[in-house]
């Protein structure tokens, strides 16, 4: 589940790991995600498939709050540019072009917003 995801990748960055880590963090917390769906889906003998989307929405939703609360307190001026950066897709880039970049990324993200929209 991507929410598991982002929480470990958050986490990982609030935490300064390298991307290496960050990467094996994040994709830890994923595959705990879907255990834990699993888990709270419980065995699914008789029941119909809802109990598993329930479940997914469910973790999904606690993920979502986690990761709410860890970007609330990391850093921002420092860290939560980064978290930001990395959730919507980024690759990291050297801190002397991460203002360009950043108004880069922010106009190709309005572009591409104002195609999808039809405007």
């Amino acid at each position: 589940m991507t929410s598991g995801t982002c929480v470990g990748a958050i986490l990982a960055i609030i935490l300064s790991c390298s991307i290496l880590e960050t990467q094996l963090i994040a994709l830890v917390f994923g595959l705990a995600s879907v255990c834990f769906t699993l888990k709270i889906a419980g065995k699914n003998d008789g029941r119909s498939m809802v109990y598993l989307v329930l479940a997914g929405t469910i973790a999904s939703s606690l993920f979502n709050a986690v990761g709410s609360l860890l970007k609330y307190t990391a850093d921002p001026q420092d860290k939560l540019p980064e978290i930001t950066y990395w959730l919507m897709g980024s690759l990291p880039v050297p801190a002397t072009r991460r203002s360009s970049s950043a108004a880069r990324s922010s106009s190709q993200a309005s572009l591409s917003f104002t195609c999808c929209a039809g405007g």
